[in-house]
């Protein structure tokens, strides 16, 4: 089962994406994915969460399926 790992972009919003069981805090998070789930509230950002959170804004967008 893959593991969750939450996170703040450096705009402010809270992320939860899948990490593959074997990754480890200093990789490079998995391309964004319609599985993202974004939060814009911290609260509801950490009673979703149920894995490690990276405590340091990372550089990360929102899925956007190109046309």
């Amino acid at each position: 089962m893959p593991r969750m790992v939450g996170g703040q972009n450096l705009e402010g919003r809270y992320f939860i994406v899948r990490v593959p069981d074997d990754w480890k805090e200093n990789e490079q998070l998995p391309p964004p994915s319609p599985d993202d789930r974004w939060f814009e509230r911290l609260t509801d950002f950490k009673s979703a969460l149920d894995g490690p959170w990276i405590r340091k804004p990372v550089r990360r967008q929102p899925y956007r399926q190109s046309l």
